[in-house]
């Protein structure tokens, strides 16, 4: 059988199969760009993600300075025989009680064991503008060869009163600066934030009206955010998406999650947990988790 065309139909199918051979080469050359930009930004993502150190060195950082913040607000409230264990040194440089401004120095000697069980050793310097819950006194601490259980920890903590909320709870404002904290191993991590602290719970009670009770019914709520870099370099940054619960009668945070975002990486988070009092955290990113050790 013969087939005869016109020149306009050979044109017509020379046409259509060079279109569709451009097409399929088209095609695979996109696959291949496309297989090769995602393995590319997979090994970039891979490789931003890496280090995970910052997200137990943020816990370790806010851990040590809510402890310092936990010293001030006993001592601000007029708790300072809670200290009385027979290794910690209190002094003032006021000539007598309530007078202010007035300077304190916490020294907790070489190896202070607290009723928390932290070890501590160095010293904590108070100043006091104002008596603690007078509105608008602001009480800045610094540190001197300060350790606990092994963590040196030094920084300057400004604590603001900010006065009564709606709901007529306390609240202070708490600012962190040029905070670094060395672990055992002698690797530094630094740190800064910015928080506000709301007491939800014990402010009727005190050590003088019930006794370790009156310190221990304490609790705060916390939320604010902070930057740091962590001991492998690490830059990054934190925001607490739920309040993060501080009880006084334990050692660790047991609620709240902060959101951690490595510089060029995706945002993880760390759940303090569902109230229990423990040293456990979990970290998350996407389905991936793990639990960290906060400090001790």
């Amino acid at each position: 059988m013969i087939w005869l065309w016109s020149k306009n139909q050979l044109l017509k199918i020379f046409s259509q199969f060079l279109n569709f051979f451009i097409n399929m080469n088209t095609a695979k050359f996109s696959l291949f760009g496309l297989v090769v930009s995602l393995l590319l930004f997979s090994a970039c993502r891979r490789e931003e993600n890496t280090d995970w150190s910052y997200s137990a060195d943020n816990s370790t950082a806010d851990e040590a300075f809510q402890d310092i913040y936990k010293n001030a607000n006993t001592i601000g409230e007029g708790n300072e025989s809670d200290f009385r264990n027979g290794c910690v040194v209190i002094t003032r440089t006021a000539a007598r009680a309530g007078q202010f401004p007035d300077t304190l120095t916490v020294d907790f000697g070489a190896a202070c064991v607290g009723r928390d069980g932290r070890t501590r050793s160095g010293v904590l310097n108070i100043i006091m503008t104002a008596p603690w819950r007078d509105v608008g006194s602001v009480t800045t601490i610094t540190t001197n060869n300060y350790v606990v259980n092994g963590f040196a920890i030094s920084g300057i903590k400004t604590i603001t009163r900010q006065g009564l909320n709606v709901a007529g709870n306390p609240v202070h404002n708490i600012v962190v600066t040029n905070a670094s904290i060395t672990n055992p191993q002698g690797e530094t991590a630094t740190w800064n934030c910015n928080r506000t602290v709301e007491m939800i719970a014990g402010q009727t009670t005190n050590f003088a009206s019930h006794g370790v009770t009156g310190v221990t019914d304490d609790v705060f709520s916390i939320t604010g955010t902070a930057s740091g870099t962590s001991r492998n370099g690490t830059n990054y940054t934190a925001n607490t998406t739920e309040a993060l619960i501080r009880r006084m009668d334990c050692r660790w945070i047991t609620d709240g999650v902060v959101e951690l975002t490595p510089n060029g990486g995706d945002a993880r988070t760390i759940d303090f947990g569902d109230g229990t009092c423990d040293n456990q955290a979990t970290v998350s990113f996407r389905r991936w988790s793990t639990s960290i050790t906060l400090l001790q």
